[in-house]
């Protein structure tokens, strides 16, 4: 039983740096998306995005690294679609509002998540969740409110 337990937290470890190191990689592509879309258009900006990526993918995919198979087709097209165009908005945005504000509207959709899921699949909602959103939600406020020009 240690032996599971012990793997388990190696895994555990492991994906919590997996995390860390995805959130450092998306602060570093929102410095860039801020200076390309000085350049260029949110919208041209968000298109080499998905170029890169898809590129990044079809790379991973073909040495073997990744396997890809779609359980559920569907699904995937609506999560790439709604997905697809949150990104489109968050890079033509991030052309006309300061880099931090824009990557904390951008990560405030936890907010939305645990609205969502209380809404739409029944997830229960504490008391204490339900005090935590309204002061993230009033600190989101702070913030933007502090920044306007």
């Amino acid at each position: 039983m240690e032996a599971v337990d012990r793997s388990a937290s190696l895994r555990a470890g492991r994906s919590s740096g997996l995390l860390v190191l995805a959130s450092l990689l998306f602060a570093v592509m929102a410095v860039c998306a801020k200076e390309a879309a000085a350049h260029l258009p949110g919208a041209q900006v968000a298109c080499m995005r998905f170029l890169l990526g898809a590129a990044t993918v079809a790379v991973l995919a073909a040495s073997g690294m990744i396997k890809l198979q779609a359980h559920y087709p569907w699904a995937l097209l609506l999560r790439g679609t709604l997905g697809g165009g949150g990104v489109l908005l968050y890079f033509v945005a991030i052309s006309h509002l300061p880099v931090g504000v824009a990557t904390l509207l951008n990560n405030s959709s936890p907010l939305f998540v645990a609205m969502f899921s209380w809404l739409f699949l029944g997830e229960p909602l504490s008391w204490r969740t339900l005090f935590a959103l309204v002061i993230t939600s009033a600190g989101v406020v702070m913030v933007v409110f502090g920044n306007a020009q």
